[in-house]
């Protein structure tokens, strides 16, 4: 018995500190204290069977008292109904203890019902079935209470990650109209187009971190997406005519996350502005085309254009400009 109620103590403690957190147990301890000096004085220096009945009776009622009505307490709905249930034959079954050791010390055993074979399958019977129906519940309590925290926490980490996307974003965007400020100090082409190139590769990575915000999954971007973004502000920067330069795109509804997207982001900047610049130097009337498939093992992008074309001697490895060296690597 001695055993049996350590091990319920400890898991009523246990279950108390995993939903409250904090458990001020005072009262019990002081509770238990009591408790096992008496057990030991009336079990071991003083058998007194009568007083140990006693004792017992008086603890588990005070102990299952609390725990009944912290069950019910911080249960909600149909569980605090069923605990009230459980609690109500939980009841019943203590009743039937007590009646049981009261019978035991007033009536002799060969004219009690109490102690007859009947009465003690019985009372075993009810005794597993409560075990079960109380393991069942809780299993069910903690599983509930577990999945919210569990939510609760998830609910936090993604509100976390929206805000760290948010943030980065508008940094990015602050970093970009810094750098067109700082265009407009100067009117020396050459310096004007370096910067319009920085901000369009910043623009390429900050629309990731943007799409990612407004998203529900901040794991993956839609690629149709992102590329029609890019597309958006190229033309934007550039001021392009849309009936003298059209885009065609083929993209499926494929999806990458951030280490992959920003890569692909940063090739589709340096190539469509590419063809912006040099495809069609005459009259700025034509279109680029823009594919991405995916084959069995490979996904390969194509961004080609109806332009002059490219010289003869151009060779990629070759060329030496940071737009260049960024396709390579």
């Amino acid at each position: 018995n001695t055993c049996l109620l350590s091990g319920y103590v400890i898991f009523y403690f246990g279950l108390r500190h995993f939903i409250e957190k904090k458990v001020k147990g005072r009262f019990n301890i002081i509770l238990i204290c009591t408790f096992f000096a008496l057990f030991i004085y009336f079990g071991l220096l003083f058998p007194n069977l009568f007083l140990r009945f006693i004792i017992f009776s008086v603890f588990i009622i005070i102990i299952s008292l609390q725990f009944v009505w912290f069950l019910i307490k911080n249960a909600r709905g149909k569980l605090k109904r069923a605990f009230i249930g459980l609690s109500v034959l939980f009841s019943f079954y203590g009743i039937l203890y007590i009646v049981r050791i009261i019978t035991t010390i007033m009536w002799p055993p060969e004219n009690n019902f109490f102690q007859s074979d009947t009465i003690e399958n019985i009372y075993i019977i009810i005794s597993q079935i409560v075990i079960l129906i109380i393991g069942i519940f809780l299993v069910i309590f903690i599983n509930k209470k577990l999945l919210s925290e569990l939510q609760i926490y998830a609910d936090k980490n993604k509100l976390l990650v929206k805000e760290i996307h948010h943030r980065v974003k508008n940094n990015l965007q602050m970093i970009l109209r810094l750098i067109q400020l700082q265009s407009y100090r100067t009117d020396k082409t050459y310096i004007h187009e370096a910067f319009t190139t920085i901000r369009n590769r910043i623009f390429s990575i900050s629309i990731v971190h943007e799409l990612l915000y407004k998203e529900q999954d901040f794991r993956n971007i839609e690629l149709s997406c992102y590329l029609t973004r890019i597309i958006d502000g190229l033309i934007q920067t550039y001021e392009l005519n849309s009936s003298k330069i059209k885009f065609i795109s083929n993209v499926s509804d494929y999806t990458f996350d951030i280490a992959s997207a920003v890569p692909i982001g940063l090739i589709l900047n340096e190539l469509i502005t590419n063809s912006i610049k040099h495809a069609f130097p005459v009259n700025n009337f034509g279109t680029i085309h823009i594919e991405f498939n995916k084959n069995s093992k490979h996904y390969t992008l194509s961004v080609r254009d109806n332009g002059i074309g490219l010289p003869d001697d151009f060779s990629l490895e070759n060329n030496k400009s940071l737009g260049s060296q960024l396709l390579i690597t």
